[in-house]
C-alpha cells in the first residue's frame, strides 16, 4: 500500500503518485496534497506548507505545487496579503472547513415536518374543502338542469358548496397570515388541540 492511498481516489487519479516516475529529488504535488489532507489546519500558505513538509525544497517550489493542486481542483486558493492562501477543496463548502466543524449540509423538509405547525394543518384543510365542496356544487348543477332528481333543491346545494369554498378561502388566508407572523417574529403561536 502506497502512502498516497490515504488520498481520496478522485484526487489520486488527478495527481502523479508513483515516485518511480519522478526525476531525482522532485517534490510531488501528491505529497503536498497528502500533507494538506491529513492535517487539521484549514488554511495554508506556501511557507506553512514548506515548514510542515520539512523538505529542502524552496518556498517557490512548494507554491508551484500548491498552484498545481489548485489548477486540478484538489485545493482552492485566493489572494491574501502579499501571497495566496490554499485550502482543501470540499464539495460541502466553498470555504475552508475547520476540523472541529461538522457540515450537515442543507436538509430537505420531510412531509411530517412541513405539516407539523398547526397553521399548516389549517391550510391543508383549507385546500381540501374545495374538493369536497365540488360534490354538492356538481350535484346542485345537475339538479337545477333536471338531469337528476333529489329531495334537496339544487340552489341549496349550490349555496352549500359556495359557502364551503368561501370558508376554505378564509382558512387559507388565516393559515397564511399566522404563518407569516410566526416566521417574521420567530414566536410560535399555538392553539392547543392542533399543536403537535
Amino acid at each position: 500500500m502506497s502512502r498516497f492511498d490515504l488520498l481520496p481516489h478522485d484526487v489520486r487519479t488527478k495527481l502523479k503518485t508513483d515516485p518511480r516516475h519522478v526525476s531525482g529529488n522532485e517534490l510531488l504535488p501528491a505529497e503536498v496534497a497528502l500533507t494538506m489532507y491529513e492535517n487539521d489546519r484549514p488554511i495554508w500558505t506556501a511557507s506553512q506548507m514548506q515548514s510542515e513538509l520539512d523538505t529542502s525544497h524552496g518556498k517557490e517550489t512548494v507554491r508551484k505545487k500548491l498552484n498545481t493542486l489548485d489548477e486540478v481542483e484538489v485545493c482552492e486558493s485566493m489572494p491574501a496579503n502579499n501571497g495566496r492562501i490554499y485550502w482543501w477543496s470540499d464539495d460541502r463548502s466553498d470555504w475552508p472547513i475547520p476540523p472541529d466543524i461538522i457540515v450537515d449540509g442543507q436538509q430537505e423538509l420531510t412531509v411530517a415536518e412541513l405539516i407539523n405547525p398547526w397553521y399548516s394543518k389549517v391550510g391543508l384543510i383549507g385546500l381540501l374543502v374545495p374538493a369536497l365542496a365540488g360534490i354538492p356544487l356538481l350535484v346542485g348543477i345537475f339538479a337545477i338542469g333536471g338531469t337528476i332528481s333529489i329531495p334537496v333543491s339544487g340552489t341549496e346545494l349550490l349555496s352549500m358548496g359556495m359557502i364551503a369554498i368561501v370558508l376554505s378561502y378564509i382558512l387559507l388566508a388565516y393559515a397564511g397570515l399566522i404563518g407569516i407572523v410566526q416566521w417574521a417574529t420567530g414566536n410560535t403561536i399555538g392553539v392547543g388541540f392542533l399543536d403537535s
